[in-house]
């Protein structure tokens, strides 16, 4: 299993439309790539223009039920849904990961990062990220967020994951 970052609108991540970077490089180099999800053989692009409309329309009314429920200030729609809007995507493999957590671990606490780490490291059996993840803290990584959106305020929250309703995720604009 990989870890692919994926940035652009919910409508497009949604609907399919967008390929990582190996899906990416395998096109550019005349590759094959095949993508599997749990339970799906393969995920291709939502190829039906309404069901892409459908979609954008439960991100707007997700939209408006954050704003509704987290800052009435905030004004709706909080950003543009397009599915053809430009979206970015990486893939900086778990150590990478663990590398941020580790790093954000330090600076909340204020220790000294460490200067090297062994192949196969694991961050959440380090010491310094078992003691940040055990505090209060309502900042990115180090609480579980999934999400990132760009709202005007600097927040933290848990809601329901658009699309999936029994799925909650917390998220950080920062």
């Amino acid at each position: 299993m990989s870890l692919d970052i994926y940035a652009g609108t919910l409508t497009r991540y949604y609907s399919h439309n967008w390929k990582n970077i190996a899906q990416q490089f395998a096109e550019e180099n005349g590759l094959k790539y095949k993508t599997i999800s749990p339970g799906r053989d393969r995920i291709e692009p939502e190829q039906e223009k309404k069901l892409v409309e459908q979609i954008s329309d439960a991100v707007y009314e997700w939209m408006d039920h954050l704003v509704k429920n987290i800052d009435p200030s905030f004004h709706s729609p909080l950003w543009d849904e397009k599915n053809e809007h430009d979206y970015f995507t990486d893939r900086p493999g778990w150590e990478a990961f663990g590398a941020l957590i580790m790093l954000q671990a330090c600076r909340l606490l204020d220790c000294p990062l460490p200067e090297y780490v062994e192949s196969g490291w694991n961050a959440y059996e380090e010491p310094i990220v078992e003691k940040a993840m055990s505090q209060e803290f309502t900042c990115s990584l180090i609480s579980s967020v999934t999400h990132w959106l760009p709202i005007p305020k600097e927040m933290a929250f848990v809601a329901h994951c658009l699309l999936k309703k029994r799925q909650p995720f917390q998220r950080l604009q920062c």
